[in-house]
């Protein structure tokens, strides 16, 4: 089983992220639903954080509920620190994928909230 992948979904699934972002877990592949060329791959730590705001959207989540107990076995320092430096990689992303929504908002000293609904999918290219 992949070190990641704990959101429950089952092979072939993936999940969409507001109208347009698709995300891989089993992959920890982001991309546009328009240009599924251009698919962003993500590390570990990050796609371990993302997977935590994708089982709670809309939720502000502090940064201790969104380090994942492999950390360490990464090699990373499980700390808000680390968090931090996770979600601002993960709004890059977001930005250059759709520069006109705001997925992540930090909230500080609160912690950080997905803004976009999810709702998991059969990958239609898996043969789901």
């Amino acid at each position: 089983m992949d070190q990641l992948h704990q959101c429950g979904l089952p092979p072939g699934w993936r999940f969409r992220i507001g109208t347009h972002i698709l995300f891989d877990a089993s992959r920890r592949s982001l991309w546009h639903a328009s240009c599924p060329d251009r698919q962003f791959s993500l590390e570990l730590a990050h796609a371990a954080a993302l997977e935590k705001l994708l089982q709670r959207p809309r939720t502000v989540l502090r940064w201790d509920q969104l380090v994942s107990p492999q950390w360490h076995a990464w090699g990373l320092t499980p700390d808000a620190n680390g968090v931090a430096q996770a979600m601002h990689a993960l709004r890059d992303v977001f930005l250059q994928l759709d520069p006109a929504t705001a997925y992540l908002h930090g909230l500080p000293r609160l912690g950080y909230v997905l803004l976009a609904d999810v709702r998991p999918e059969p990958d239609k290219g898996a043969g789901v």
